[in-house]
């Protein structure tokens, strides 16, 4: 989903405003509305839109699907270049398996 803290995520009211409560000692940034002073409610929205126009209708970010998709596919495209020793060791690796021998 489209988060209002995206940096492209934009209110054609300019009611948008970032603010930071902490919580258990944490600092958090949250979204306000100005115009109905409450939490945005983000995607859902009526006035809010994408500067980079990549917010779907349903309020997913396709920004962030592209990004998951390439991301897949460079690592199918890294275990087709190696072989299948160097794939196995790869994975195990990847997984948290530490050790000479696999």
């Amino acid at each position: 989903m489209c988060s209002p803290l995206c940096p492209y995520f934009r209110c054609s009211k300019k009611a948008l405003f970032v603010t930071t409560q902490h919580y258990r000692g944490q600092p958090l940034r949250v979204p306000y509305c100005q115009w109905i002073g409450d939490k945005c409610i983000g995607a859902q929205c009526q006035y809010a839109y994408c500067a980079i126009q990549k917010m779907l209708p349903d309020g997913r970010c396709a920004w962030a699907i592209e990004k998951k998709q390439r991301k897949s596919r460079d690592f199918e495209e890294d275990l087709e270049k190696m072989g299948p020793d160097e794939r196995t060791k790869s994975l195990l690796t990847k997984l948290g398996f530490k050790g000479e021998e696999f």
